[in-house]
């Protein structure tokens, strides 16, 4: 096969600024269609995912759910860089390889090179486990659990592998029916353990471990039936071609997973190793802290989902050499998310003393007392997501990586200079600030690729701070917004506009 084969189709900056967007590509809009139905699914699994996480706080102590919380960390932070990037890589590069014919080689190889990338993270904990303990707990006595995280690590890899492929392919139906068995299985599992035995974070472990492989299952039907459907190759694809295409963006994937999932978990590594407590009480303060997350990282699992979810269709568009429709997509997308996280972020305030008095049984006055910065820095973090799927569309991951690169730095200097004085509120808003950096960075390097950054996206992504103001405040900044958005062009343009009214059609329609 020639090398003009697996080039990118290139229309020139020009198409940039002059291509009219394409919002009448299809009488429903599959892209509406398919964030609608995964948002509503992600909602429902939200909502279990909150449950869950509630009665976790309330049948656990604040040590033991800081251990689960790190042992978590570490599970979502070591999974992407097991695999090398790979499966981050599939959403830009499933589509290529279909258009071309090789869908099938493409399935193949990953398939086969992601499995043995997890089994030798597996190998490799399971024969180090007390280096690994350490690390994960600063506590070699926590060896057992690194033994069963190093079990589970390889049923998460091969989870989120499927979910990938499915969002790839343009299933997002698959993928939302996914994560929602992986979140009810763990649920009920998890729960069932909790109430009969005394082995609690290893109990969670195990239950989260065994939801993965629940999910995976399904997975493997669809991926037979993605093989039966695609057609055979016309022609031999040389490792050498193939590997050339996807090795460097998967290594760009790889890097930015892990400085994303540095970014995410920083600031708890920093509270249990800095903070002036020793292994166990540095854990319970750990704890304090993910009970303050458990409401706020339902927006920014959203967030991180209709991302992975956007990214397929934007690059159809790119594909085809549409250079404007993607960045109208990302622009309204800000927006929407900004707004109405805000607005999610107010409800949540209101219903905060009822979340920690009653639900959380008054145990974690510490979370509730940094809970509106907790909300800030998941919103802006949700926005960084979301703006930076038109960096990987665009293929310029180096300048994602780049944004990705100074917010963790900023966590990490912020968290060095407020924790000492103020103890764990300062690691927070510390972390909050280096989100609100990462996403106006990564604003500044859309723009820098072509995409137009109007006023109404940065008023939107300025709005969470009035969180910190308090509920009222809050409230009514929302309100002057929304009014903003339907009385004037000042948050939509009319193009803006006419694109959600054809989303709507194309909803409605579909649920017909």
């Amino acid at each position: 096969m020639s090398d003009v084969l697996l080039q990118e189709p290139t229309s020139g900056e020009v198409g940039v600024a002059e291509a009219p967007v394409n919002i009448d590509r299809a009488p429903a809009d599959r892209l509406a269609v398919g964030m609608a139905f995964l948002l509503a699914m992600t909602v429902v699994q939200r909502g279990i995912g909150l449950v869950r996480n509630i009665l976790f706080c309330r049948m656990m102590t604040p040590e033991e759910l800081g251990r689960w919380n790190l042992a978590f960390a570490f599970l979502v932070l070591a999974a992407p860089l097991a695999g090398l990037g790979l499966p981050g890589s599939f959403g830009r590069y499933a589509e290529h390889f279909r258009q071309r014919g090789y869908l099938r080689t493409f399935l193949h190889r990953t398939t086969l090179a992601t499995a043995m990338l997890a089994l030798s993270a597996s190998m490799c904990m399971l024969l180090l486990p007390e280096q690994f303990s350490r690390f994960i707990f600063r506590d070699a006595q926590q060896a057992p659990l690194t033994l069963m995280a190093a079990i589970v690590l390889a049923a998460v890899i091969a989870f989120n592998a499927m979910t990938e492929l499915s969002t790839a392919l343009r299933r997002t139906r698959i993928t939302s029916l996914m994560n929602f068995v992986n979140s009810l299985a763990f649920a009920a599992i998890a729960l069932a353990l909790l109430a009969t035995t005394e082995f609690r974070v290893g109990a969670v472990l195990t239950a989260y471990g065994a939801a993965c492989v629940a999910a995976c299952l399904g997975g493997v039907f669809f991926l037979r039936d993605a093989w039966r459907g695609a057609p055979n190759a016309l022609a031999p694809l040389r490792h050498a071609e193939f590997w050339s295409k996807l090795a460097p963006f998967a290594a760009w994937v790889w890097l930015t997973n892990l400085l994303t999932n540095l970014g995410g978990v920083v600031d708890r590594y920093m509270i249990l190793y800095f903070a002036d407590a020793d292994a166990g009480a540095a854990a319970a303060l750990v704890g304090q802290y993910h009970s303050s997350r458990v409401a706020p990282e339902m927006l920014a699992g959203v967030a991180m989902m209709l991302a992975a979810a956007m990214l397929p269709y934007l690059s159809r568009d790119w594909e085809a050499g549409d250079r404007r429709t993607p960045a109208v997509r990302v622009n309204l997308a800000l927006k929407l998310i900004g707004l109405s996280f805000t607005a999610a972020g107010a409800a949540l305030l209101a219903v905060g003393p009822l979340l920690f008095g009653w639900a959380l049984e008054g145990k974690y006055s510490a979370g509730e007392a940094v809970f509106p910065w907790t909300l800030v820095l998941c919103i802006w973090l949700s926005l960084a997501v979301i703006a930076q799927s038109y960096l990987w569309c665009a293929e310029r991951a180096g300048l994602a990586t780049s944004a990705l690169a100074v917010g963790l730095i900023a966590n990490a200097a912020l968290n060095a200079l407020l924790l000492p004085p103020w103890g764990m509120p300062g690691a927070v808003i510390a972390t909050a600030a280096s989100n609100g950096v990462m996403w106006l960075i990564t604003l500044a390097m859309n723009r820098r690729v072509g995409m137009k950054i109007d006023g109404g996206a940065v008023l939107a992504g300025l709005a969470p701070l009035s969180l910190v103001l308090g509920l009222a405040p809050a409230a009514a900044i929302v309100g002057v917004l929304t009014l903003l958005a339907f009385s004037s062009q000042s948050m939509f343009t009319a193009e803006e506009k006419k694109m959600m009214f054809a989303s709507l059609q194309g909803i409605a329609g579909r649920s017909r």
